[in-house]
């Protein structure tokens, strides 16, 4: 889509296709994606306000990181098919972020509810209630997306935390026929900015 909508999209890779996201912002992956947005806002025709995270698996790993330790630089966070691997309560954003969490109903390595699987991850209820209370959220959760999306959207600064649930396996929501992860994905992040 980055070849039909005006954004720049940037894939980067962890060490042997692995990121660690344990070691908090100031972990060397933190840093290296720090650095890789700095150096993006002075090499790249970029609007700072509309700086978005997504990925899948480990890249949602990464994503649901981003939102918790740079809220001061990512406008929304769309992390797929993989929760985080450190510990809800270290998730501190400095602000409300908007946050879009999308798995499938067949992943073997994450759960919608608990108990978790093998991996250890929360599940994608704990990480909507943990958002929720981050967010301050006043409303309950409400079906959205033809009946596959949980959706809070009165929270703080006006922004939102939805999860959904395809008809996919652990990576397979790209090609899932229940929904366009592309094109609604983008219709979320593009709705949000740092004011």
């Amino acid at each position: 889509m980055s070849e039909t909508e005006p954004f720049i999209y940037l894939a980067p890779t962890g060490l042997d296709a692995w990121w660690t996201t344990t070691e908090g912002a100031d972990g060397d992956d933190g840093s290296f994606m720090r650095a890789l947005i700095d150096e993006l806002k002075q090499t790249a025709c970029v609007d700072n306000r509309r700086i978005y995270t997504t990925g899948c698996s480990m890249g949602g790993d990464m994503s649901f990181f981003m939102a918790c330790y740079f809220s001061d630089v990512i406008a929304a966070s769309l992390p797929m098919c993989g929760t985080m691997s450190f510990p809800l309560t270290d998730c501190a954003p400095t602000r409300p972020i908007s946050t879009t969490f999308i798995m499938g109903s067949r992943d073997s390595l994450n759960c919608w509810e608990p108990p978790r699987t093998s991996v250890g991850n929360p599940c994608a209820s704990e990480v909507l209630a943990t958002f929720k209370m981050l967010n301050a959220c006043t409303d309950a959760a409400e079906m959205t997306h033809d009946g596959l999306c949980l959706t809070h959207d009165e929270c703080a600064e006006g922004t939102e935390v939805t999860i959904c649930m395809l008809d996919a396996t652990h990576t397979g929501i790209y090609q899932a026929s229940d929904m366009d992860v592309y094109v609604e994905g983008w219709n979320f992040l593009k709705r949000y900015y740092l004011h």
